[in-house]
């Protein structure tokens, strides 16, 4: 009954079919102070250019709008709506895209045709900017404008609204789409997209992408990917990496890697490490190491070894220590040293302590000597000599050669 206070919404029956308010009982309205009903028609069917069964273009005149009222075969018992006007009211849709100051056209619009969209409010020169309503001249023929505006008596100005826009200003041809709310594609089998130079995608919160077979991905260029806060990738499989030149890892702070199983590196040259502070290994298993060639390990303070079991050095050629200093060997126990051939001490001094016995024992013969002066032992014989005497002892009895024997 009052059409301003429900502008812009929708009364309709179940076939889609709207009443209309006759301009010819305006003032009779005025008079019966809007108690009768005879001012509005009963519903009316609302044409449209393609109805197809399940298909075609389908339009519900909303409360307010100005429509043109038509007859099927010019019986007045026939009325439909045939199609709806613009007035002072009900405007053209806006041309308000909220975009990032981006300039859509600064040429003047002219030469009218057939305008299916235009703005009530005409300008010389067409120009937007972030969040700012620009408008459309009236003479305008380069735009064409599928617009459906938010349902509601706040939405007059249709600021909400979901529209399709085409372009056409030589070489600047554009398609337009604004989707008040959420935006959605179905599509049955194959999907191609073809752009032949630049794309930009901007999402405002959380981006989903559910893929149920493969994903492939060809980069003829470069490929950037910055990200502000945390990337996470879990791959349930196997995932394999293939780099042509270098590959480059920073990492601001701390990096760690998990590996449940095996893990294998090969590396064709050389590998350098750099750590600026300490460096620690676990293996709860065995370690081996494999070098072909020559190894060295450079420590410039305290190189500290420590074995729970065994520990073994072995080599196919010499085995050397060389200290500056001094060179300790401490144990609890004994110290074994086995050479099945010569055993050489070339010392300053030699010193040996036993806090019990030491014994000495030889095959063939032990040799004490001090330049000329010497004690032999055989298993058969002592020998002493100093200078050209000898003091033979033996199991015969002592025996003195070269010299005297005497008692001082």
């Amino acid at each position: 009954k009052d059409i301003e206070s429900e502008r812009n919404t929708i009364y309709t029956d179940e076939h889609g079919r709207v009443k209309v308010r006759i301009n010819l009982y305006a003032n009779q309205e005025e008079l019966d102070e809007k108690e009768s009903l005879y001012h509005h028609t009963p519903f009316l069917r609302v044409a449209s250019s393609i109805a197809s069964n399940h298909s075609g273009f389908f339009h519900t005149p909303r409360i307010g709008d100005e429509v043109i009222i038509s007859f099927l075969d010019d019986d007045i018992d026939k009325p439909y709506v045939s199609g709806s006007l613009y007035n002072g009211t009900t405007t053209m849709p806006q041309y308000n895209y909220p975009r990032y100051q981006r300039e859509i056209a600064t040429s003047t619009l002219s030469y009218l045709s057939v305008v299916p969209a235009m703005i009530d409010k005409g300008l010389d020169t067409l120009k937007l900017q972030e969040n700012t309503d620009y408008e459309l001249s009236s003479i305008n023929n380069h735009y064409l404008t599928l617009a459906n505006s938010t349902i509601g008596v706040d939405n007059t100005d249709a600021r909400a609204r979901n529209e399709i826009t085409l372009k056409n200003d030589k070489d600047k041809e554009e398609i337009y789409i604004l989707a008040q709310k959420d935006y959605k594609e179905e599509i049955g089998n194959n999907y191609e997209q073809t752009i032949k130079n630049n794309k930009t995608s901007e999402v405002g919160a959380l981006y989903t992408e559910f893929i149920t077979l493969g994903h492939m991905q060809n980069i003829i260029g470069f490929k950037n990917v910055n990200i502000g806060a945390e990337y996470l990738e879990n791959t349930l499989l196997s995932k394999d990496t293939n780099v042509g030149l270098s590959n480059t890892l920073n990492v601001g702070t701390d990096q760690k890697v998990r590996i449940h199983k095996n893990s294998y590196e090969k590396v064709g040259e050389n590998k350098k490490v750099e750590i600026g502070r300490n460096y620690e290994e676990r293996i709860t298993g065995e370690y081996t190491s494999s070098v072909s060639s020559n190894r060295k390990a450079f420590t410039r303070g305290y190189h500290h070894i420590q074995s729970q079991g065994k520990y073994s050095v072995y080599t196919d050629s010499e085995l050397v220590a060389e200290a500056k200093g001094n060179i300790q060997e401490h144990t609890e126990k004994s110290i074994f040293m086995v050479a099945k051939k010569d055993h050489s001490i070339n010392a300053e001094n030699v010193s040996s302590l036993a806090q019990k016995d030491n014994t000495i024992v030889a095959r063939n013969r032990i040799i004490n000597q001090v330049k000329s002066t010497s004690i032999t032992t055989t298993a058969k014989e002592v020998i002493i000599q100093v200078g050209g005497v000898q003091v033979i002892i033996d199991n015969k009895g002592l025996r003195v050669k070269g010299g005297d024997l005497r008692a001082d």
